[in-house]
């Protein structure tokens, strides 16, 4: 969610419930049209019940966590302390750990740093394979050992550049003769290990034990329990992903599946050349006794590797688009529009929200005499948004959209633009690296008057919105997802009939609430090693410690501005979109026999809904894309081996949102929990391009999205009653449970009684102190972000079963330390 305003509308809604137990503000008066409208921006959660594992799992670490805080009350210079020796304990862990999955330099040291040794790394430690374009890049080949030629080229091209050496790409096309040696090749050899994790969690978690004094036996009687309910889970969770596979697997007709990507890929060749006394040396590592000075065939082109044109590499672009009306006419309005490089981007945090841009300064609102009804009402008398992507630090902004339909370029120089532009500013908290020079078109005074906002319209001109992901392949048409933002008109796909009305008050809370939603986006350009997740992590603690220990000291006093715009600027440690990632793979059963030759695409949106008992956050993932192959000399069964992948991705998904008896969150069923549900029992199998009777799925939505399936070359399994169903490619055995909201799952937490922003374990207590004063609930909102920032590793239950256990329990210490 866009952070500031999360914080400026959340703090006020606890502000308003915490110590006067004031009940929350039920949604305003309406038509039932209206109110109905609102409703159907997200389809509500249909609970599933807790899991007994993975209540185990998380109870049994957060026993061992609670060890860990000072016994009874303990200052604020203690509590400051022991989070610094976390942190500190944490970083001594990531110095002695490998950075060989990802850093070229960890390679040079390894191989050194003569070509020679550089040449025979690649050749020999990473695998040919056969796709067209750069999808990984150097970083991405060094993830999970393998590429095609350009990918590899790029790496080995990066190898030599930093040794200082000169280098660029050389392209020809291939021979078949010789695409066929290439081929048998690559059929013939094994898959090349993933480089070795020398990670442990236990030095990190036993060094805590004694820096903080804590009962050895009883930290041994804890632990072992928690790592036993771990074990417990992970070998549940495997076991309903391998007998699910097998089940499905009987429900879905044999089809025809290509056994391994086309090799006639390999006839676009690339290579190195390397500059020697003004000779240009071929490095071609192709094969697999491939020399310096060989190559495949004569250059027909060379180009620099930085170089490389766009078109040549696998790419994302990201929309937004608004539904907006002029004169009772309908049209659709693309307000940003961004293609990038993911590869390029690794590692970076890609999120796209929308601006609203007259929300009352935090210390206005927060220090109002009742901070809810005065969120609430800024949500009402929002009538200017401007969608905003955020790559890194980096920010893309195009357009805003009014009430009234109306549209602004931020770049254009008037009255409006500078009222625009100061939100932008306001928001980014002053952003370097951006990706588009908005900030430098913009006006630089920034005590201009603002132009007044637009009024609110009697029909509105913006009743909907969608964010749109276009994955691009070199040689491939492009795939094309839409997911919806809001629809306040509640039409579903069906626009023709539509026409604009006056929206009531529930309506526009719950546009302004879903707008300011967020929605991460993980981009897979290759399969991420767990070394580089917790690397991140740790630097991000690390950078968050001086601000992290300066907050904590201060107890109970407020905080001053220039602290509070540093907490703002924390950077969010890598969340349950990579720990979704990590396990997709680990826990499949068929992970080492899959690997990625498009990209594959995730995300996370988070938002405030207004319901009926209250304000609740949602949390929910969404599988946009889970292509994968299959290596080819695994003697597999490529249909079986893709279906228990996208089993495994639709499980798993499940789990790293999963919810507590004593959590009071509410967790959507997913596909994969109601498959097990029912027992596989009562399913129904349609088949591609068939017509779907509206008696199997009579939810419209749900219909519709399972029709077009169909109509699009699936074949679907149709749970009982509709609410879900498996979708499987009988072209290339691609497989996902899907529903309403796509390939997701969602979880639902009631923001007043919880006291929870978006799942966040480690900042449980982020609320509690937000009662009377004004100062108190400035300290809220800061200890609101420090909670997003923690608690996107701490607290669940997916954590426990990848390799960062350790890292995963360092961090919940260190949220129970920092928060009051």
């Amino acid at each position: 969610m866009n952070k500031v305003f999360a914080i400026v509308v959340l703090a006020a809604l606890a502000a308003a419930s915490c110590g006067k137990k004031k009940a929350a503000p039920k949604p305003g008066p309406g038509s039932g049209a209206a109110a109905a409208a609102a409703a159907a921006t997200d389809q509500p959660v249909r609970a599933a019940p807790p899991d007994p594992a993975h209540e185990l799992a998380i109870t049994t670490s957060a026993a061992v966590v609670a060890l860990f805080g000072p016994s009874g009350p303990a200052t604020a210079a203690v509590r400051a302390d022991r989070a610094g020796k976390v942190v500190d304990r944490l970083a001594e862990s990531m110095r002695s750990a490998s950075r060989e999955a990802w850093d070229p330099s960890t390679v040079i040291a390894i191989a050194g740093a003569e070509r020679g040794g550089l040449f025979k790394w690649v050749r020999d430690q990473t695998a040919l394979v056969p796709y067209h374009g750069a999808l990984r890049g150097a970083v991405g080949v060094m993830m999970d050992r393998l590429g095609n030629s350009l990918d590899r080229a790029l790496l080995l091209a990066e190898l030599l550049k930093q040794t200082g050496l000169g280098v660029r790409l050389a392209h020809a096309t291939l021979p078949a003769d010789v695409v066929q040696k290439l081929a048998t090749s690559w059929s013939a050899r094994p898959r090349p290990a993933l480089p070795a994790i020398n990670s442990s969690s236990a030095p990190v978690i036993e060094q805590l034990v004694q820096d903080f004094g804590v009962d050895s036996a009883a930290f041994k009687a804890r632990y072992d329990k928690a790592e036993a309910a771990t074990a417990a889970l992970t070998a549940s969770v495997r076991a309903r992903i391998a007998e699910q596979a097998k089940a499905l697997g009987k429900m879905v007709p044999a089809a025809d599946v290509a056994a391994s990507p086309d090799p006639a890929a390999f006839a676009d060749h690339w290579w190195v050349q390397l500059e020697d006394g003004g000779v240009w040396m071929d490095l071609d590592p192709s094969l697999a006794d491939a020399e310096p000075g060989q190559a495949l065939a004569q250059a027909e082109e060379t180009v620099a590797p930085d170089e490389l044109a766009d078109d040549r590499w696998h790419t994302l672009t990201i929309r937004v688009v608004a539904e907006i009306w002029e004169d009772q006419n309908r049209r659709e309005a693309t307000l940003l529009e961004h293609t990038f490089v993911p590869a390029k981007f690794y590692g970076q945090r890609i999120s796209l929200t929308n601006i609203p841009i007259d929300v009352p300064e935090q210390d206005v609102l927060l220090g109002s005499k009742d901070p809810a009804v005065e969120a609430r009402a800024a949500l009402l008398t929002q009538t200017e948004w401007i969608p905003v992507l955020r790559i890194g630090k980096g920010i893309v902004a195009r357009m805003s959209v009014t009430d009234g339909g109306e549209l602004y370029d931020v770049s254009a120089p008037d009255a409006n633009t500078t009222r625009l532009a100061r939100a932008v500013q306001r928001a980014t908290k002053k952003s370097v690296d951006v990706a588009t020079g908005l900030l430098d078109t913009l006006p630089g005074d920034p005590q201009a008057a603002p132009a007044a906002p637009p009024p609110v319209v009697e029909s509105s001109g913006f009743t909907a919105e969608w964010m749109e992901f276009e994955l691009r392949a070199p040689g491939a048409p492009p795939t094309v997802a839409r997911r919806l933002v809001f629809d306040a008109l509640g039409a579903g796909a069906e626009r023709a009939a539509v026409r604009p009305r006056r929206l009531a008050a529930a309506a526009r809370v719950d546009r302004g609430l879903a707008l300011s939603g967020e929605t991460e986006i993980l981009p897979m350009f290759a399969r991420i090693p767990s070394s580089f997740v917790d690397d991140r992590t740790i630097k991000a603690l690390i950078e968050a410690r001086p601000v992290l220990s300066e907050l904590v000291s201060l107890g109970a006093a407020a905080p001053e501005r220039g602290l509070r715009d540093r907490v703002n600027q924390l950077p969010t440690l890598p969340g349950p979109l990579y720990q979704l990632a990590l396990a997709r793979f680990e826990l499949s059963g068929v992970g080492d026999q899959v690997y990625l030759d498009r990209i594959d695409l995730m995300t996370r949106r988070q938002r405030i809904v207004e319901a009926a008992a209250g304000y609740v956050s949602r949390d929910g993932f969404d599988i946009v894309a889970n292509r994968v192959t299959v290596w080819p000399s695994q003697g597999s069964d490529t249909r079986a081996v893709k279906l228990a992948q996208g089993v495994a991705d639709t499980a798993i998904e499940a789990a790293v949102l999963a919810c507590t008896t004593s959590s009071r969150c509410a967790r959507s069923a997913n596909t994969s929990e109601d498959f097990t549900a029912s027992g596989g029992k009562g399913w129904t199998t349609v088949g591609a391009m068939a017509a779907l009777p509206g008696s199997l799925v009579a939810a419209p939505e749900a219909h519709r999205l399972a029709a077009a399936d169909l109509a699009a070359g699936y074949l679907t399994v149709v749970a009982p009653g509709g609410t879900s169903w498996w979708r499987f490619d009988p072209r290339t055995g691609d497989t996902l449970g899907m529903s309403v909201r796509g390939g997701s799952v969602s979880t639902e937490t009631a923001v007043l009684d919880n006291m929870i922003l978006f799942t966040v374990q480690a900042g449980k207590c982020v609320y509690q102190h937000a009662t009377s004063s004004s100062a108190e609930r400035e300290r809220t909102g800061m200890w609101c972000v420090v909670g997003a920032l923690l608690g996107a590793i701490g607290g669940n239950a997916i954590n426990a079963m990848g390799g960062s256990r350790g890292l995963a329990l360092g961090v919940q210490i260190l949220g129970t330390l920092i928060t009051p």
